[in-house]
């Protein structure tokens, strides 16, 4: 009995480590912004519970939110999910069909494109200097800051904000890393 309780403590050292960081940065992330959605919250102020109204203003008062969000969010959830899940599966499936050297040529080909994205981004920031922005002003990102800090856009703007000369060059060049 004594060897049997010692083998199950220890494996609380294995599990400790991933316990501690999911807690602290799912669980307890997820229980915070529940409780702050209840509340009234600038940032400079102590948060003030408000109940449900933030709910009642997103559902009756925010056009944007039911236009666009909530339709985009459930079609996102309702397409990618289910067809995601069966994509992979039957991917998997067809892989493991196969014999095993072009299993592991065909899985590389596969799976090598999650690993592209960081070596663009790693090739991007190489090839500038310190405190130079790869990314030239009134291109993408600039759009989503304008589209979050509150300020509405049509397509129209949102073009000229990735292209204002109606240049596009440039944006193949950035995500090529050649900018």
């Amino acid at each position: 009995m004594n060897k049997k309780k010692r083998r199950f403590n220890t494996s609380y050292f294995f599990v400790g480590p991933y316990a501690i960081i999911f807690f602290t940065f799912v669980i307890l992330l997820i229980a915070i912004s529940i409780f702050l959605s209840f509340t009234y919250y600038d940032t400079v102020n102590p948060p003030q519970f408000i109940g449900l109204r933030n709910y009642i203003n997103l559902f009756t008062q925010d056009v944007e939110f039911m236009q666009y969000a909530l339709p985009n969010t459930i079609k996102y959830a309702i397409i990618i999910g289910p067809v995601g899940y069966i994509l992979s599966f039957l991917l998997a499936w067809i892989l493991a069909q196969l014999p095993k050297r072009l299993r592991n040529v065909l899985a590389i080909i596969i799976y090598s494109q999650d690993n592209t994205n960081g070596l663009l981004l790693d090739n991007i920031h190489l090839n500038y200097p310190q405190g130079e922005d790869p990314v030239p002003t009134g291109t993408a990102h600039y759009s989503f800051f304008a589209k979050t800090n509150g300020q509405t856009s049509d397509s129209s703007s949102i073009e000229r904000d990735l292209a204002p000369d109606g240049d596009q060059s440039h944006l193949w060049k950035v995500s090529a890393g050649k900018y």
